[in-house]
């Protein structure tokens, strides 16, 4: 109890996460792995990158409700797999607008 996973991170099988801990976005905990009671992991392959303060543990729970609150505005922009849906935005620099589809991974500029 008391953990926040960051959204992306992938937990591999046999893992034990300790409480009081905090999985930083996008880490990957490799198989087999046990995370100590209040640590930050982060990186590909997670490691410990350090202790968590006494202050920070106290704030896991209510960030992680708050970052579960905000994956909920979100739920609209990716679909299962990861494809964006239809998404046309301005290019800061020149002024042109960008769309892209899910089905290509590339953006394509709109004359």
């Amino acid at each position: 109890s008391n953990v926040l996973i960051g959204m992306g991170s992938i937990i591999n099988d046999n893992v034990h996460i300790k409480s009081n801990s905090f999985i930083g976005a996008g880490a990957v905990i490799s198989k087999g792995t046990t995370v100590p009671s209040g640590e930050l992991w982060l990186g590909n392959p997670a490691r410990k990158f350090r202790d968590l303060t006494d202050e920070e543990i106290e704030k896991i729970g209510y960030q992680a409700e708050e970052y579960a609150k905000l994956s909920m505005t979100h739920t609209d922009t990716m679909e299962l797999g990861g494809n964006m849906k239809n998404l046309a935005v301005t290019d800061g620099e020149s002024g042109s607008v960008l769309t892209s589809s899910p089905n290509s991974n590339v953006a394509e500029k709109v004359s």
